[in-house]
């Protein structure tokens, strides 16, 4: 988890993502597959997408303790646009995994 400022729009920082993950040898072949390195994006500023490119914020990430929880981390007080506070998020699943 990283919490970055750019002046890039959107679908050029993923395209920057998707460029770092090729240096270091991802290869897209097969959705969902193995991966040498996953970068996602999951939250970029204010912007809602729901194209087929970008989906912003990241649909599944209120689902995933691995997202949450680091986020939480380095920004308690954070807010995930369409499901609130990231602590109230990271109780949540902490809670449904007992």
């Amino acid at each position: 988890m990283a919490l970055a400022e750019s002046d890039l729009p959107a679908a050029d920082f993923l395209s920057m993502l998707h460029g770092i993950e090729a240096a270091l040898g991802r290869e897209r072949k097969e959705h969902w597959g193995p991966r040498t390195i996953d970068l996602d994006l999951i939250q970029y500023g204010s912007i809602l997408s729901y194209s087929d490119e970008l989906l912003l914020p990241h649909p599944r990430a209120h689902e995933r303790r691995f997202v949450i929880e680091p986020w939480h981390e380095i920004d308690p007080d954070g807010i995930l646009l369409t499901h609130g506070r990231i602590d109230g998020l990271l109780r949540t699943l902490l809670e449904q995994e007992q």
